[in-house]
Formats: C-alpha cells, structure tokens, sequence
C-alpha cells in the first residue's frame, strides 16, 4: 500500500528531453520507504521504441533504483507512475530523481538545448526555427515550473542547477494499519495548525448532524400522525 508524502504541483511551462538530455530534481521525503515518484508526461510517439531511462540516487549521487521505459509505455498528458522496492531509510534524506534519453543525435541535443533555454525565459536565436519545431515533437515532454516551488530541492539540466522546479510527487510504502496510523496523525496535525480548516470541518460536521436529526424528527413526527 502506498501513500502521498511529498508534492509540487505547480507548472507553467515544460522541458523536453532528448539526445544527451537529462533532466533532475532533487528532494527530500518526509516518510520512510520511498517508492514511488509520479511526474506529468507529453510524448508525442505514442507507441514508439525510444527509450528514457529512470534513475533515483542517493545523496551521494549514487544510483539506488533504475528502470529503462520506452514511449509505449507513456501517454499524452499523462501522470507517469514510476513504483520501485521500497527505501527503507529515505526520512530526511536528499534523493534525486532523473530522466534521461537513451539515443544520440547531435543536431537535435543542440536544438533540445536552445529549446530548454527558451522554455526557461532565456534569450535564444534558433539557427532553424523548422528544425527546431520538428525536435519538438519527436521527443518527451514534462511539466515544469519557472520559479522555486519547492523549498527542498533543485532542479538540474544535465547535472547543472537552472531555476524552477519539476512538477512530481513522491509516495512511500506502507501496511494497512500504518496507513490509518498516518491517515490520523497528520489529520490531528492539521486540526491542530490549519485553523480556516478546522472551522470549515466544524461546520460541515454541525450541518450533517443537524441534516440527520431533522431527518430522524421528521420520520418519527410522520409515524406518528
């Protein structure tokens, strides 16, 4: 059984990974046994044999889970699912998760590069505005946000740190009764800090009480005339 812990949900914009691209986010989860890191996905071959390969390193950088994918197993504005073996000691610590084009093609890594730059707000001059439209729909893309949302961690092109950050989130493995036992505490959690919550749960809460009431008063009233 997994269950959410980290997100970043915002995204105004997207990054494209092709020939000797790699895009990163680094992150830092709130729960032991990671397992899970969802991200949004345009690919544009549906069903087509170019492969992305899926990295989760430690904070060493070392590679602690890897999967190779293919464009057949991604959709069109499609949240992709990456579920691995648990980590069993991840509370606290930095991971960082990557994708990466497995292919080589010098003419569409520089295009992809001039690309990024642009979709980032950089200033660009295309040498081809064609070929670079073309490289646009033969490769992924994810969505992205142009400034920092989310404090802890960075995102990376190619290893190096750009602005902004990957729209993801992260889930952790856990059993049915560690589920409820998260499910509670983070509810208390909220009913003790999250104020505008907790006078809208009060009031939710009164008007269903008050629904049912009249509803079992009015039963009985009409059962008795």
């Amino acid at each position: 059984m997994r269950r959410f812990d980290v997100l970043q949900e915002q995204g105004d914009t997207f990054l494209y990974i092709g020939p000797s691209q790699s895009i990163s986010q680094s992150f830092t989860p709130h729960k032991n046994n990671l397992s899970s890191i969802r991200f949004s996905v345009f690919n544009h071959k549906l069903g087509g044999a170019g492969q992305y390969e899926l990295r989760v390193l430690d904070e060493s950088l070392q590679e602690v889970r890897k999967e190779i994918i293919t464009e057949s197993n991604l959709g069109w504005a499609q949240t992709f699912r990456y579920d691995f073996s648990p980590l069993p000691d991840s509370l606290g610590k930095l991971y960082t998760f990557e994708i990466s084009y497995l292919g080589k093609n010098q003419e569409a890594e520089i295009y992809l590069s001039q690309i990024n730059k642009d979709m980032l707000g950089m200033k660009v001059l295309f040498t081809s505005s064609d070929k670079a439209e073309t490289y646009r729909n033969d490769f992924m893309k994810i969505s992205y946000a142009k400034e920092d949302e989310y404090p802890n961690g960075n995102a990376f092109i190619n290893g190096e740190s750009v602005p902004g950050d990957l729209k993801f989130q992260t889930y952790y493995s856990t059993s049915p009764q560690g589920f409820l036992i998260d499910s509670l505490t983070d509810f208390s959690k909220r009913v003790t800090f999250d104020k505008p919550f907790v006078l809208t749960f009060i009031f939710l809460l009164s008007t269903l009480t008050f629904i049912l009431f009249m509803r079992l008063f009015l039963k009985r009233y009409s059962s008795r005339s």
